[in-house]
């Protein structure tokens, strides 16, 4: 979009909802941030899925925030996700995801194995966490943010489980992204 001659974006603040129900749920909660982090990254699956620029983004993240739990490798897990949801207002993801094109509320954050089992964090498991007390959830992990329109219905998929399970922002990824690039 461009208004006299500047792409708007370059002159006013953009921001995206997924539909106008969740939009008025945002506009109508008003978070407050208390900087604690709780971090995820490079969650141990198997050596394919390595992930040490993950693991190298999480270290540097927590050095900002002066309180941070951070979950790495075999700490990665679904268990510890679902405990840390309900009470942490920073949240940052650093891991594979695969978008489902055909039922996006069954794309998947791959978490670490437990109990020798692979281990996802489904999108449909997502609208039932407590995140009303999240005020940022990252999501470093390749197409995280894809989605689908489903006739009569918002866009499907990580964005509306996040933002209708109460985190108040989100911040995820359209596309493929190489592990060594996120770290940066």
């Amino acid at each position: 979009l461009r208004l006299n001659g500047q792409y708007v974006i370059e002159t006013h603040p953009v921001s995206v909802a997924p539909s106008m129900s969740i939009a008025v749920q945002l506009a109508q909660s008003t978070p407050r941030v208390d900087a604690s982090l709780t971090a995820f990254g490079n969650p141990r699956i198997d050596d394919q899925h390595e992930l040490p620029g993950a693991a190298a983004e999480v270290k540097e993240i927590a050095t900002v925030f002066p309180r941070n739990k951070v979950y790495m490798g075999a700490a990665a897990t679904k268990t510890q996700f679902r405990e840390a949801a309900g009470r942490s207002p920073l949240i940052h993801v650093a891991a594979h995801a695969e978008a489902d094109q055909i039922d996006p509320l069954y794309s998947r954050i791959l978490l670490a194995n437990e109990d020798g089992k692979q281990n996802f964090l489904e999108a449909h498991e997502i609208l039932d966490l407590p995140l009303s007390h999240s005020a940022l959830v990252t999501l470093s992990a390749c197409e995280s943010g894809l989605g689908r329109v489903a006739t009569g219905d918002e866009v499907l998929g990580f964005t509306r489980s996040f933002l209708s399970a109460g985190t108040s922002s989100l911040i995820s990824s359209l596309w493929s992204v190489s592990d060594d690039a996120t770290e940066v």
